[in-house]
């Protein structure tokens, strides 16, 4: 059975790409399951979590507060630590209050305990735990956007990734394949680096009409789907072409090469 492919969005310098992830590796949890860039596991300070574990959010402060009123004991409210607070709390509940004291502490954390959510997909780089955030609940961070499985965009990736029937090697471009659809080109490319993605996929507008030199004279490309200054996609006759130019001292010269059939 083929796998389940959904499309992510990602902004960079270069402008929109979009990656191709396996359904299985998106995961719907909590920001504090994740790990940075550089490997280091997030916890609930770092995600901003409503938790015992976050010393910023307003939880322990909420927390003494409830079990003062619900024990009675006014002492709760000024209480301090030393260095564990839910390890040292329970050893005080436990010996001021026993097990109700200790009960209401249970209760409490697992009533009120609030972890930012997340989309995300995490995978090992060969050194390091690494994460993508697709989503972030009450947070402005995320590496990309997950689209709708109806996004029309989506779709049409999908659609011309079954199309193209995955990917094939193109001259000049590594380990790519272009093919068009609805108009648009598709450029995928093969990148095994980060591990969690089947591949990235770049959209191409057809530009302006272009004449260009090569070794065999001038031509004329109605449709070119350009990839970078020196190099586009076109299709002629129901074949895909690469045109890739250089510098020569006659002059840019662009060399015409042959890849996937339209069919």
């Amino acid at each position: 059975m083929t796998k389940k492919i959904r499309i992510v969005r990602i902004t960079d310098d270069e402008g929109e790409k979009y990656s191709l992830v396996s359904e299985k590796e998106i995961v719907y949890g909590n920001l504090c399951d994740t790990y940075s860039s550089y490997g280091q596991s997030l916890d609930c300070n770092d995600a901003g979590c409503y938790s015992i574990e976050n010393s910023w959010s307003d939880f322990r402060e909420d927390l003494l507060s409830y079990l003062a009123e619900s024990l009675r004991d006014n002492s709760l409210q000024t209480w301090e630590y030393e260095w564990d607070f839910e390890k040292e709390l329970r050893e005080y509940l436990q010996e001021k209050h026993g097990e109700k004291g200790v009960s209401l502490l249970e209760k409490f954390l697992k009533e009120e305990t609030v972890h930012t959510e997340a989309v995300y997909t995490t995978w090992w780089d060969g050194h390091n735990w690494r994460s993508k955030l697709w989503e972030v609940y009450d947070g402005e961070y995320s590496d990309g956007k997950l689209l709708d499985e109806d996004d029309e965009v989506a779709r049409e990736i999908l659609e011309a990734w079954e199309k193209c029937g995955g990917i094939g090697y193109i001259p000049k471009v590594s380990k790519c394949v272009f093919t068009l659809h609805n108009g648009k080109g598709f450029l995928f490319c093969d990148d095994r680096y980060p591990g969690y993605q089947i591949a990235d996929c770049r959209i191409l507008q057809p530009g302006a009409p272009v004449v260009v030199d090569t070794r065999d004279g001038k031509k004329k490309i109605e449709k070119p789907f350009w990839v970078s200054d020196m190099s586009f996609f076109f299709e002629e006759d129901g074949k895909i072409y690469l045109a890739e130019g250089y510098f020569t001292p006659e002059g840019e010269i662009y060399s015409i090469y042959q890849t996937d059939s339209l069919e």
